[in-house]
């Protein structure tokens, strides 16, 4: 319908309540399956992405790697996708810990704004304990609204 939806980036196509399969049985509604769309939706699975190589989904940030259902064991055994663990990607993610990151330094981590300042993981006691790794301590670290959108999702706009 003409109703100036939109289905595309930062739109449904990200929305909670779209599905995968909901996008598949409806190609003709615009859908984004790359960054902050489809890739980055809650209910896409690596698992999904795989079956369906013929969609242009985005392994990186705000996508894949910034997905719920990525663990960092799967991004390990399929290293050939192009996982972001860096800024925006890995190092914020949810299913990954700091102690995770330590283990694995080969893997690129972003310490500071967006990274692991950020992940919801790391405890202000776990980085007072490490204050090699180069922590932001400002509003996008540890001193940020997680819910202020300028540092949930991209970086603020300068104008």
């Amino acid at each position: 319908p003409e109703l100036g939806w939109d289905w595309g980036q930062y739109g449904f196509s990200m929305n909670p309540s779209t599905t995968p399969e909901f996008a598949l049985a409806h190609p003709e509604l615009g859908w984004d399956w790359g960054k902050c769309g489809l890739s980055m939706n809650p209910n896409t699975t690596p698992e999904f992405a795989l079956e369906h190589p013929e969609l242009d989904w985005c392994w990186g940030a705000r996508g894949l790697s910034s997905n719920p259902n990525t663990t960092p064991e799967f991004a390990l055994e399929h290293p050939e996708l192009g996982w972001d663990w860096g800024q925006w990607g890995f190092s914020r993610h949810p299913n990954v810990t700091p102690e995770f990151a330590l283990e694995h330094p080969e893997l690129g981590w972003h310490w500071g704004d967006g990274g692991l300042s950020r992940n919801p993981n790391t405890t202000p006691e776990f980085a007072l304990a490490h204050p090699e790794l180069g922590w932001n301590w400002g509003k996008c670290g540890f001193s940020g609204n997680p819910g202020k959108p300028s540092c949930n999702l991209k970086p603020a706009k300068k104008n």
